[in-house]
């Protein structure tokens, strides 16, 4: 009765991820960095080809125009420069019933071994759409893993990532996206979660991680299930 839902996760390199392509998918222009910035620039610098899809152009949280772009650039700062917007209207993701579809026809043409995706415990209802898009998109590709990263909150997790050899990187990417730093302190915010995530890790040097769940994509509709129980049963829902 006494034992807790989960130990600490523990800590890992790159090398706890397979080698190969990586697709990031972003419900929202700067996602992709918040949550997952310092696995891809180390995929990238290990070779793995990097390619990130955002769903949206995050016209919600002004020009789209300027979004897309500064996620261009946010990109090509950490060395990746491939890229693609699958054209959900931000804030009605899980309205796009064609999305699951139009992620198929990029991961036939993107062939990934590494997917990047929102994690289960997100609270914006465009993430937790884009897992489950994504989520159904992978179903029957069984060469492909499946790791969900956090943006907005942080929750369960398989392992956390080392990122502290590139985390100034990674935090120099995040001041492309000059439009959402005139309302949010993304840089302070998001090197705050990653220095937290390493308040267990007793490793001299290690100052920054990314935290990561390693999900079969064809259970994702049950742990959002539970997920949502959990919430209601707690008067959270």
């Amino acid at each position: 009765m006494n034992t807790p839902a989960q130990g600490f996760p523990p800590l890992h390199d790159l090398s706890r991820v397979p080698v190969g392509t990586v697709l990031v998918v972003a419900p929202h222009p700067d996602d992709e960095i918040c949550g997952c910035g310092g696995a891809a620039l180390l995929h990238s610098q290990r070779g793995d080809r990097v390619h990130v899809a955002l769903v949206t152009r995050g016209e919600a949280g002004g020009a789209a125009d300027v979004r897309q772009a500064e996620s261009h650039r946010a990109a090509e700062q950490l060395g990746f420069t491939e890229s693609s917007c699958l054209g959900s209207w931000d804030g009605a993701v899980a309205d796009d019933l064609g999305l699951a579809d139009r992620l198929r026809a990029t991961l036939d043409r993107v062939r990934p071994r590494v997917v990047y995706a929102p994690s289960p415990f997100e609270m914006h209802r465009d993430h937790v759409a884009t897992l489950v898009a994504v989520a159904a998109a992978l179903v029957e590709r069984q060469d492909v893993t499946l790791l969900l990263y956090e943006v907005n909150t942080e929750g369960m997790a398989s392992f956390l990532l080392d990122v502290t050899p590139v985390k100034d990187r990674k935090l120099a990417a995040l001041t492309a996206f000059a439009s959402q730093l005139r309302r949010i302190d993304l840089v302070d915010k998001v090197d705050a979660r990653n220095r937290a995530r390493t308040v267990n890790v007793d490793v001299p040097g290690v100052t920054h991680a990314e935290a990561f769940m390693e999900v079969p994509p064809g259970r994702v509709p049950e742990l959002l299930e539970r997920l949502r129980a959990l919430a209601a049963f707690l008067g959270l829902a």
